[in-house]
Parts: C-alpha cells; structure tokens; sequence
C-alpha cells in the first residue's frame, strides 16, 4: 500500500518522539496515573474527533467514521473510573489541533488516529497485567476494536488509498503534512 507506506516512512520520526516521550509504561504505575494519561487523551481525542466528523461527509466517501470514534470509550473507561459527565465537561480540551481543511488533510490525520489503534493492543496488555484494566474495567479505550483491530486497520488502509488513487496528485503530500500535524498535536497535549 502506497500511501500508507510514505505515511509510515515520513511519519516515523514523529511517532518515535512521542513514543520515547511519552513513555507510557515508567509514567503509569498505578490506577490514578492511568485515569490522569486517559483524561489527556479523551481530551485530546474528543475536539480532535468532532473537527474530523465536521471536515467530510463520510458515509459519501465510504467510510463509517462514527464507529471509529474513539472519544466515547475514553469517557466509558473515566466513568467506570469513578468521573462523572460533569467532571469530564469541565475540563479543558486540547485546542493546538492540526488543520483538517481537505480530504486529504483528514485520511491524513486519521491514519494518526487508526495506527494508534494498533500500539493500543500492547498498552492494553500491559494495563491488564500491571493495573488489572480489562474493557470492562476502565480499559476499552486502549483496547480500541480488540481481536478486530488488524482487520479494522486493513479496512482503513484499503479505503485511505483509494482515496489516494482518485485524488488530485498533491494528496499524498497534504496526507503526510496533516499526519505530521496530528503527531505534533498529541506530542504537545499528552506530554504536558
């Protein structure tokens, strides 16, 4: 797959930063570090995923964004922590978010979004083993689609280049910026 593989090459520095800095496994320790690293991700996730709803008419396109919101499973897993919906509205919402001003600034910034649906099997394992979080216990938002999630990740993959295919022939380059964008976001967000 073309475009997911320049997403991958010119995306990987990016990603490996956020990796390296953020460094899930050494921060969270306990329980209440883990409902802290949730509440910067549902707040990062939850505007970031209301600007891709409102950037393109999906169903058109072919693509069942709703379903792969991540934002709700985020606020499931904090209720079951003990938040309540007016804690969550209260707090603040990351506002540095990348532009989702075209197609393919959005397939873009979703390939962010799915990929990390991906080194979301690993953190869940690891909670599991470390915290005892399972999706019904406040674990659904690393979980992401579960035993489906290479499945889902294809299905993205499949549609993101067709995308690319039928696009104008700066898509890839918009793609990859909007991409780059997205992992700057979640950089400045989560490693505050």
């Amino acid at each position: 797959m073309r475009l997911l593989s320049l997403l991958k090459s010119e995306t990987a520095d990016a990603h490996t930063a956020l990796e390296q800095n953020l460094n899930l496994f050494e921060q969270v320790r306990t329980k209440e570090d883990y409902r802290r690293l949730l509440i910067r991700f549902f707040t990062l996730h939850e505007p970031l995923e209301q600007r891709l709803a409102d950037a393109l008419d999906w169903p058109a396109l072919g693509f069942d964004f709703t379903a792969r919101r991540k934002a709700p499973l985020a606020r499931h897993d904090l209720r079951t922590l003990g938040a309540t919906d007016p804690d969550l509205d209260a707090l603040p919402r990351a506002a540095a978010l990348p532009a989702i001003d075209s197609h393919a600034a959005a397939v873009g910034c979703l390939y962010v979004l799915e990929g990390s649906t991906l080194g979301g099997q690993f953190i869940s394992k690891h909670f599991a083993s470390t915290l005892g979080l399972t999706p019904e216990t406040g674990g659904r938002f690393f979980h992401g689609y579960g035993p489906h999630t290479a499945t889902r990740w294809r299905e993205f993959g499949q549609w993101a280049e067709q995308q690319s295919t039928n696009a104008s022939s700066d898509f890839d380059t918009r793609a990859i910026a909007a991409a780059r964008n997205t992992f700057h976001s979640f950089a400045q967000w989560l490693n505050r």
